[in-house]
């Protein structure tokens, strides 16, 4: 599947890992640069956050803050929290990926799919956007039933593909089961995230690709004296 990746100034790292656990319908706990770039200028608009589902929590004590009473000041103290509420328009989408690193990166689906039509996708801060995200899940979940895939696509807001299903889902979206919110990856999948310019494809055709990250340069002057 195709994915987006960490723009130019925000590159994602390369690292090993395992893919440990995966959330449904999380909040985004937005990171600090983001908020002093472009949430700090729209503290007082209340339309803004509302249509973006954002609200303040304070750090510390995790209470919650009126939108009225939040000031530019506050956000840019660091003591406060800006999130979005977990489901449809979330910027991490329906689902996240979780794996221990120390990057505070993931993988997620997006809620921008038309990303995924572009040649060029580092368009993130760091983390990787899936095009695939219920087919990963169903992936590193293994052999599980289909009510149990079920039950995942009706929480990430999906239809339904088994009679089973169907009954528990009214016309208006509702749904009277108890919807997926963590669901462990066991065995732990092994992750690696890694960066070529040139690789083969699935027809084991060695292909070149964009050096969107300039460490091509980096690396060749790393070994050119070893020619010289």
């Amino acid at each position: 599947m195709r994915v987006g990746c960490g723009s130019r100034k925000t590159k994602t790292p390369q690292l090993v890992s395992d893919i440990t656990r995966m959330d449904v319908n999380p909040v985004w706990n937005i990171p600090m640069s983001i908020i002093r770039k472009d949430i700090v200028p729209k503290a007082a608009d209340t339309a803004y956050f509302s249509r973006n589902r954002y609200y303040v929590v304070e750090r510390i004590t995790g209470k919650r803050i009126e939108q009225s009473d939040v000031t530019a000041e506050m956000l840019e103290s660091g003591d406060y929290m800006v999130v979005q509420q977990g489901g449809e328009g979330n910027s991490l989408g329906r689902i996240v990926f979780r794996f221990p690193n120390d990057f505070s990166v993931f993988l997620h689906d997006t809620s921008s799919k038309g990303v995924f039509a572009r040649d060029v996708r580092s368009v993130s801060h760091g983390c990787i956007r899936v095009q695939k995200p219920f087919e990963l899940a169903s992936f590193l979940l293994g052999d599980v039933d289909e009510w149990t895939l079920d039950k995942l696509r009706i929480s990430m807001g999906m239809k339904p593909e088994t009679p089973r299903g169907e009954r528990y889902v009214a016309d208006n979206g509702d749904t009277d089961i108890k919807l997926v919110r963590s669901l462990k990856v066991k065995p732990n999948v092994p992750l690696y995230i890694i960066y070529y310019t040139m690789y083969w494809d699935i027809d084991g055709v060695l292909r070149m690709y964009n050096d969107i990250y300039g460490f091509d340069k980096v690396v060749f002057d790393s070994i050119k004296t070893l020619f010289e």
